[in-house]
């Protein structure tokens, strides 16, 4: 069963208000999971891009309340890292159209950390903090963010022994958006729901 949350988003609100509406989306599964007739033992976060980030906080605010709500989070190209602008990756020797669409997908990306900075820091928060900046607790192909999800799943992989990466060849930012045109997507899926069984 998969819960969609609907949280409110910046700049209309703030990081912690942002991140108090995905808290409350996950205590609300685990409190009513016998209503909804899940398995309260086996509730994970995933999100990709932005959403990405959003579900590493989650299971690290979960762990460091000792609630241990969630089993497990499933990140796909996450932008865990905004102490610093993603670059741009090379794209010499791609077709021009080629070019053009996959920076299309990434400018949101390279340019979000001016945005961010303006909206996520105050007298609580710091790009540098663990929940801006996942990476800091402890590459699909054509992806600004490529580097920033490697980097997580090892730093994750040193406290969990249970860490798997994919690394789908030749994917853009966003992939995941595709389905029914870009056949790696069903694979996606399906290696979520293994993973997620095991």
């Amino acid at each position: 069963m998969v819960f969609a949350v609907d949280y409110r988003m910046t700049p209309e609100v703030t990081a912690k208000q942002l991140l108090a509406d995905c808290q409350k989306a996950v205590t609300y599964v685990s409190h009513h999971a016998e209503d909804f007739k899940i398995d309260s033992n086996r509730i994970y976060v995933s999100g990709d891009s932005a959403g990405g980030n959003l579900a590493a906080v989650m299971s690290y605010l979960d762990a460091i309340k000792g609630d241990n709500v969630i089993k497990g989070q499933v990140l796909i190209y996450p932008m865990v890292d905004n102490r610093s602008k993603a670059q741009q990756i090379d794209l010499s020797g791609m077709p021009e159209n080629q070019k053009e669409m996959v920076r299309n997908m990434d400018a949101g990306n390279v340019g979000a950390i001016d945005i961010l900075k303006d909206i996520y820091v105050d007298d609580d928060h710091q790009m540098t903090d663990k929940t801006i900046s996942p990476i800091t607790m402890s590459y699909a192909e054509f992806d600004c963010l490529n580097d920033q999800g490697y980097q997580y799943a090892c730093s994750v992989a040193k406290h969990r022994n249970d860490t798997t990466y994919l690394k789908y060849v030749g994917m853009m930012h966003a992939f995941i958006d595709k389905v029914g045109i870009v056949p790696q997507i069903q694979d996606v899926i399906r290696e979520m729901a293994l993973w997620a069984k095991r």
